[in-house]
């Protein structure tokens, strides 16, 4: 699973999805990964998490702001986007957890 993910690299041979090498980023555009468990700060707000994620994915802060909102609405946490994570139920964490592996 590290490999498929990209985050660690094959001793030979290689890890393609498409015409997309592991190590391009496009590849890493096109892949969700849900963890069983996934860290996150526990004060972020569900908004600055996705934020957060959309950030490592390379966005531009206008982008990252239109595309995270799409995200919450999606999973039904654009009412929750200012409460922190730490105070999620069960079900609401892992909705947002699905909302980082979506692309639109």
């Amino acid at each position: 699973m590290r490999m498929i993910c990209g985050v660690m690299k094959p001793t030979s041979g290689t890890v393609r999805l498409g015409k997309y090498d592991a190590t391009n980023m496009g590849y890493r555009n096109l892949l969700g990964f849900l963890p069983q468990d996934f860290g996150y700060d526990p004060d972020f707000t569900g908004m600055e998490f996705l934020l957060y994620v959309t950030a490592l994915k390379g966005l531009g802060k206008k982008t990252a702001k239109e595309r995270s909102e799409n995200l919450l609405e999606q999973v039904n946490l654009e009412k929750d986007a200012i409460r922190k994570v730490k105070t999620y139920s069960g079900g609401m964490k892992r909705r947002l957890r699905i909302a980082q592996t979506l692309r639109n």
